[in-house]
């Protein structure tokens, strides 16, 4: 594209990503893209986007994260231009160090391999389980009480004795030059970023550019760390797993399987002509 008075090459696609909910104004009750939407115009309106350019956001693994302070219009305006301001350093940064002839432009091949891991529930319910946790209105909500209705129902229909043992959870990963992105199904906590951060380094025996992204191939549910997991709430799945279909919340020792697969595919990559 056209170079602006900075320096900066007219940019046809900006990706960027951050792991937080987009729930600024969740207790506002009004309709909004909230700060990614917000932060996507600001960054289109940037002097070294060229004018057909494009913006995509990314969510990263923001499962358990929410950006402060929250509730008003003017919080999200903040938080996107916050984002934009970012972006607009990173930029400048890249530009200055090709610039100095130390970043080299290259030709990005795009490469990609998909995977799943089986996750176990931390237990299966039997029908009679099942037929309890339906009438009990003391304990669930209506709609929770519909939900164990629904998984009591397939095993009437199937003749199976309890709800499945495991989650076949989906893994991508691409890689566009010499950045990898890992995609995570479901709404990921942020310790899986660093956890795949630290993992992909120690395997590559390099510090690569990588971006870990979530809500990505499945909506399975909440998706927690054996951090979150020890700690309980909300995230761990305690109830939300529950709200999101699952006949009860991931056993300890999904993280491990999670980020082990995540890293054997981004090897593939490297390893593919």
């Amino acid at each position: 594209g056209n170079t602006d008075h900075a320096g900066l090459v007219g940019v046809l696609l900006l990706i960027f990503s951050y792991p937080a909910h987009a729930t600024v104004l969740t207790d506002n009750f009004r309709y909004s893209g909230d700060w990614p939407a917000m932060a996507s115009h600001a960054l289109s309106q940037e002097a070294y986007m060229d004018a057909n350019g494009e913006v995509l956001f990314l969510a990263g693994c923001g499962g358990d994260q929410n950006l402060d302070p929250r509730g008003e219009p003017e919080h999200v305006i903040f938080h996107a231009n916050s984002i934009r301001d970012a972006v607009r350093s990173a930029l400048e940064d890249a530009a200055a160090m090709h610039a100095s002839s130390s970043l080299a432009l290259e030709k990005a091949v795009v490469k990609g391999a998909a995977g799943a891991v089986e996750l176990p529930f931390e237990r299966a319910l039997s029908k009679r389980e099942l037929f309890t946790a339906m009438k009990d209105k003391r304990r669930y909500t209506v709609y929770e009480q519909q939900l164990f209705r629904v998984w009591h129902s397939r095993l009437v229909e199937t003749k199976a004795r309890s709800t499945p043992e495991s989650w076949s959870y989906q893994v991508h990963v691409v890689r566009i030059g010499s950045t990898n992105v890992v995609c995570l199904s479901g709404e990921a906590v942020f310790d899986y970023e660093l956890a795949l951060r630290t993992a992909a380094a120690r395997s590559s025996g390099e510090q690569s550019s990588l971006i870990v992204v979530a809500y990505s191939g499945d909506v399975t549910g909440y998706i927690p760390s054996e951090r979150v997991l020890r700690e309980g709430g909300y995230e761990s799945g305690e109830r939300s797993a529950t709200l999101y279909g699952l006949p009860a919340r991931f056993a300890a020792g999904l993280e491990a399987r999670i980020v082990q697969t995540a890293v054997a595919l981004l090897s593939s990559l490297e390893h593919e002509k």
